[in-house]
């Protein structure tokens, strides 16, 4: 189960992260309040789930597209960290 952004709840692989956080991190897909590795796995969950793919946090490279070059973006920024 994944719940995702403002307590909205939605179901894939057995996995939840649930977003109480007032203002959103660009990158922070789980909602932990930081972003690392941990996001990188979420957004490829939610990338092949094609699950809330109109959520901003996902856009990394802000393009306006969620696709595998966001992956390769927040991947660079994780690693660089």
């Amino acid at each position: 189960m994944i719940c995702v952004l403002n307590h909205e709840h939605v179901y894939t692989n057995n996995i939840c992260y649930v977003c109480h956080q007032v203002k959103d991190i660009r990158g922070d897909i789980n909602c932990d309040g930081i972003v690392d590795a941990r996001d990188i796995v979420a957004l490829k969950t939610r990338l092949h789930d094609k699950v809330d793919l109109d959520d901003p946090r996902l856009d990394f490279n802000n393009d306006g597209l969620v696709d595998l070059d966001d992956v390769s973006e927040l991947t660079n920024y994780v690693m660089s960290q």
